[in-house]
């Protein structure tokens, strides 16, 4: 689950993130930050959500927005970029 608020913090329970190690990866509890990024902003192709978890999870997490307007969603590639774990989260 990851709760982002709109002052900006977040707080995730059990949110999938990289160890940073290929093929790994770990779920995280905690407060942190986000912040939006724009389609063309560091060569993005789509908006996405950078997620900074405090503590032992403060690995950034890097989510891609897909879905519609009515659901959306938040998907990320773990692990190895050509055969990656995908995890998609959506709203409750």
């Amino acid at each position: 689950m990851l709760t982002l608020r709109p002052d900006g913090t977040a707080e995730a329970s059990r949110m999938p993130v990289s160890s940073g190690a290929i093929g790994e990866g770990t779920a995280c509890d905690g407060l942190g930050t986000w912040f939006l990024v724009r389609a063309g902003q560091d060569d993005r192709y789509r908006d996405g959500v950078l997620v900074h978890l405090d503590g032992d999870c403060g690995q950034e997490s890097d989510w891609t927005i897909g879905g519609t307007e009515q659901d959306p969603e938040l998907f990320v590639f773990l692990g190895d970029p050509d055969a990656g774990d995908l995890r998609i989260l959506t709203r409750d």
